[in-house]
């Protein structure tokens, strides 16, 4: 590990001793002003895109390195800036609001990175922005606020097979029509915006795909679908910013509603979140938003809550300004936006949040019986699995930002297993066992 990540981690498992159970940590130095758009990996490294290039270092995409951030190659895009993004075939393609990228010409509204080079996708989005773009069985889908694609009439939505693009129908209807968000939610694509339809099937605001036709997601929603995230523990579809479900206006307080599948359901009885972002962290949905409304305690929230089951509640103490995007990544929530601070603290537009008081658990928990004896420790915790039949294929221990400092595999069948600690530095680390194709992870303080 070089000398200046070993600093890093020490002041980082320093701070993490004497700071309270949620901390927020800046991820170097951020970026300077504007905004960060979409939070997401490619090749196994977290990355951002926005509209963040406004000095000679800073491109529109950027690649975190565990310290700092690292423009990604040549990805900077003249125009607006990238919005959203979504991998094919080892590709990366970007979408957003702009009409030429390092000289590419016909690089308008979305663009592809093989790895070694930009490229542009037939002639682009002519006249236009991409707001949401998505990978869905062989395809890339975009959508927006367009006209056309590549030089053919496309309204709003289309899809790209890796050669040419293709119109969806007609596209969208009604009025203003355009579309905000994408998401994949049990092997359909869902596509949500400001729409009475898409391929002439009346659909208010959101629709799904399931490879061959388009269908409406119960009786829609009122109000824009502007943001959506899946919570793939118990099977719900989130979505905001709506005022109601079912084409029923107000019925929807928080602005936020979750389907199953086969019904709608409101999130919570208020306040109006107005969200323009959402994500799952540990279990629990995460709203980012410009507003600072009041909740159901009477407490004020500061750009970003969660939803305890009964009211939405800060997260921390929030930050100073517009949250666009989230990401759970490496028992972190990446947050990303227009905001200056977070937590109190300088973090420029992009920040982690660490919720150390929530085991993370990856099985059902009535699974959940791992026990760590002692904790905290000094040289050695003891491991077990207590629940019947679950026997320990493998320990790894890693760090609050998920960087992995031990390993050990069992060749014989065990329900308990030791972990040397005494060569870590003090601090709060997570170990997490492997069983049956399972994981449990739980967090230990080394004192």
């Amino acid at each position: 590990m070089r000398i200046k990540a070993k600093i890093f981690l020490l002041i980082f498992l320093t701070i993490a001793q004497i700071a309270p159970a949620q901390i927020w940590q800046p991820l170097g130095n951020g970026f300077p002003p504007n905004e960060v758009r979409d939070i997401f990996t490619h090749n196994g490294s977290l990355m951002v895109s926005g509209n963040m290039a406004t000095s000679g270092s800073y491109t529109n995409i950027q690649k975190w390195n565990g310290t700092s951030w690292q423009a990604y190659s040549n990805g900077l895009f003249f125009g607006g800036g990238a919005y959203d993004s979504d991998t094919l075939n080892g590709d990366l393609y970007v979408g957003g609001i702009f009409f030429n990228m390092f000289g590419i010409s016909n690089g308008k509204g979305v663009a592809k990175y093989n790895g070694v080079n930009w490229s542009s996708l037939g002639y682009g989005v002519i006249n236009g922005s991409v707001a949401a773009l998505k990978s869905y069985k062989g395809s890339i889908y975009i959508g927006g606020n367009f006209l056309s694609v590549d030089s053919q009439p496309m309204r709003d939505i289309a899809r790209w097979d890796g050669t040419a693009w293709h119109p969806i129908g007609i596209g969208t209807s009604g009025g203003l029509s355009q579309i905000f968000s994408m998401a994949v939610f049990n092997n359909e694509l869902y596509v949500g915006g400001y729409f009475s339809s898409i391929d002439t099937v009346t659909a208010y605001n959101i629709i799904k795909f399931n490879g061959t036709t388009w269908s409406p997601v119960g009786g829609g929603t009122t109000g824009d679908v502007v943001c959506m995230a899946v919570d793939s523990i118990n099977n719900r579809l989130y979505v905001g910013d709506i005022s109601g479900v079912n084409g029923s206006a107000n019925n929807c307080l928080s602005n936020i509603a979750y389907w199953d599948g086969s019904t709608w359901f409101p999130v919570g009885s208020g306040p109006a979140m107005h969200p323009l972002s959402l994500g799952m962290y540990k279990g629990k949905i995460v709203a980012g938003t410009s507003y600072r409304p009041v909740n159901l305690a009477g407490d004020t929230i500061n750009n970003i809550a969660y939803f305890d089951g009964t009211d939405w509640k800060n997260l921390g103490t929030g930050t100073d300004g517009g949250v666009t995007a989230l990401l759970e990544y490496n028992n972190m929530l990446i947050v990303g936006g227009g905001f200056d601070t977070a937590g109190g603290i300088t973090v420029n537009r992009i920040a982690a949040y660490i919720d150390t008081t929530t085991n993370l658990t990856e099985l059902k928990p009535s699974q959940n019986h791992l026990t760590i004896i002692p904790n905290p420790a000094s040289t050695q915790i003891a491991v077990k699995l207590t629940a019947q039949n679950q026997f320990i294929q493998k320990a790894e221990v890693t760090n609050l930002f998920g960087q992995l400092l031990f390993s050990q595999q069992q060749s014989i069948k065990t329900n308990s297993i030791n972990i040397p600690i005494a060569a870590l530095p003090k601090g709060t680390y997570y170990i997490t066992v492997f069983s049956k194709g399972n994981k449990i992870s739980k967090q230990f303080i080394k004192n």
